[in-house]
């Protein structure tokens, strides 16, 4: 990855045990996100993708996808937190993080409405 020595590598892992890696990890490992994500729906041919990623890395899923997130369709009666796209045989869902929902206090509504459309 090209962090330096092995102790400013953990230094930098131990920075991020919690909550979503570092702006350059992130950037790091964005090719290879894309590339994992993107592959691994081609060979798994799933009927349904389900992102619980929110805000983060929305480029990483729009550049697997090739789906732009800004065009997604919201799915009352949450459309701001819980969006669809279908693309050929797959459907893809998208919502915000668990935590965030909970935040909100609509982690159940929304979870019970992603059963629903699977």
């Amino acid at each position: 990855l090209g962090l330096g020595s092995r102790k400013s590598v953990s230094k930098e892992i131990e920075g991020r045990r919690r909550g979503n890696p570092g702006k350059r990890a992130r950037d790091e490992q964005f090719d290879l996100c894309a590339k994992a994500l993107s592959e691994a729906i081609a060979t798994m041919k799933p009927s349904h993708v389900v992102m619980l990623n929110g805000d983060y890395a929305n480029d990483i899923v729009s550049a697997a996808t090739g789906l732009p997130m800004g065009e997604w369709d919201g799915i009352a009666p949450f459309p701001q937190h819980f969006q669809s796209k279908q693309s050929g045989k797959i459907r893809f869902l998208w919502t915000r993080h668990p935590q965030h929902l909970q935040g909100l206090g609509i982690f159940a509504s929304v979870s019970d409405r992603l059963a629903q459309e699977l």
